[in-house]
């Protein structure tokens, strides 16, 4: 951000707003097309004014201690409840957990997070504390396949009754419950013991 110019920002009033960044301020030394989001882009024209602008789109950037000093005066925690520390880093970590959060597939937040590697963006930048809530809505979208009540509305005849003679069938076997889960007519592919 230190190094963001005027010149780099695109079609801050169109379709698609977007931070030219140069290959010798990025980690990857790749020149990239950045998009930014609109609420961003009127935030950049309201800072820019009527007038077209030159030079540095920032005078300066707050310091780590600046940083911490605006968290504290806004109530923020420094350190978070699972002992993460809250800084410059966090945003990005930040930005990543929101893509996740709200669907954005992982090779697209790949791409947007600018990183080589699939396992940086899932597993360093994507926080697993806040998408707790999201495992669990994931989990409640599976079917019910144990009970004979399960809805056959919204579920394939097939899997219902396949799934439901293999969660019986595995039951009296063994003793406990297990769900089973199947993707395809006649192919449970993961048995989870509950």
């Amino acid at each position: 951000m230190a190094h963001l110019h005027w010149a780099h920002l695109v079609d801050l009033e169109g379709e698609h707003p977007a931070v030219r960044l140069r290959e010798s301020f990025t980690k990857t030394a790749r020149a990239a097309l950045q998009p930014i989001s609109r609420e961003v882009a009127r935030v950049l024209l309201e800072l820019r004014g009527p007038q077209s602008r030159t030079g540095k789109v920032f005078d300066s950037i707050p310091r780590s201690r600046t940083f911490q000093a605006h968290l504290i005066k806004a109530g923020i925690p420094i350190i978070t409840e699972e002992g993460d520390k809250l800084d410059f880093h966090a945003l990005r970590v930040t930005y990543c957990t929101w893509l996740a959060a709200n669907g954005v597939e992982l090779r697209v937040a790949q791409g947007l997070m600018r990183h080589a590697t699939l396992d940086t963006t899932n597993r360093v930048y994507t926080s697993q504390t806040h998408l707790r809530s999201k495992r669990r809505q994931a989990i409640d979208t599976m079917p019910e396949v144990l009970s004979a009540e399960a809805s056959e509305e919204n579920q394939k005849p097939s899997v219902i009754s396949n799934s439901q003679k293999l969660a019986a069938n595995l039951t009296h076997d063994f003793g406990s419950v297990w769900h089973a889960l199947s993707i395809a007519d006649d192919m449970p592919v993961v048995l989870l013991h509950l």
